[in-house]
């Protein structure tokens, strides 16, 4: 009779065990899903105000300028950020991960955008980025 009730104990245990893992798994993948959506909303934000910026300098007109100081990282991951005026798209890369957003006018300076303080001025008609 004491043999049967130390199995069941242990039965009762393992199966303790199996769902506090199956629970943690769980806990670990929305942790990192979480995290992800995180990362994803602060690299939206910071294409559309620079998508926004280049879209009111072009817009503006000759002469406009606008400073924008752009963030060292985005939620801890470096980041690049790059015009291609040819297809009027502004995409921003992390850690494997990209997000593109649209621009309304061809007539801004293609390549990377650097970090730090950044000058967008309309020369020209074309926006220029320093």
């Amino acid at each position: 009779m004491k043999g049967q009730t130390g199995l069941e104990t242990l039965f009762g245990v393992s199966l303790l065990i199996i769902f506090l893992v199956f629970a943690f798994s769980v806990s670990v993948s929305k942790n990192s899903e979480s995290q992800f959506t995180k990362t994803y909303l602060e690299a939206q934000k910071v294409c559309y105000e620079i998508k926004n910026i280049i879209n009111q300098v072009s817009s503006d007109g000759f002469g406009t300028a606008i400073q924008f100081t752009m963030p060292n990282k985005i939620d801890s991951f470096d980041y690049n950020l790059t015009v291609d005026s040819n297809n009027k798209v502004l995409t921003l890369e992390w850690n494997g991960n990209l997000f593109s957003c649209t621009l309304l006018t061809k007539d801004v300076t293609n390549g990377h955008i650097q970090k730090g303080t950044i000058i967008f001025k309309n020369i020209d008609g074309v926006v220029k980025i320093e």
